[in-house]
């Protein structure tokens, strides 16, 4: 049990990484420190937000579709390891032929 919930947070450390990357971003639009230290250079601040909200997303979103193509990796084994022994099962069921030889 303890061991499927710390397999799952490690799992979901690379979405959580870019969501708070993404929050932080917007975060630096509204911080009032920040607004006095760059009350001139106001568009650093913004692109500063658009480039971390950027790449904040993008490292969620990569890893939605990583694990959205793993999981279509696995399905597609798990079909082939299937038709792969049905084909062996009925190789070997040519190979007796009828149950009698004869001889």
């Amino acid at each position: 049990m303890l061991l499927n919930i710390l397999r799952f947070v490690f799992n979901a450390l690379p979405s959580l990484a870019g969501v708070l990357l993404a929050t932080l971003a917007f975060a630096l639009v509204f911080m009032k420190e920040l607004d006095e230290k760059l009350k001139d250079k106001r568009t650093v601040r913004w692109c500063l937000a658009i480039v971390l909200s950027i790449i904040g997303l993008s490292g969620f979103i990569s890893d939605v579709v990583q694990k959205a193509e793993e999981k279509t990796r696995a399905q597609n084994a798990e079909k082939e390891q299937r038709t792969a022994v049905d084909g062996i099962k009925g190789t070997t069921a040519s190979i007796r032929g009828p149950a009698h030889c004869g001889y």
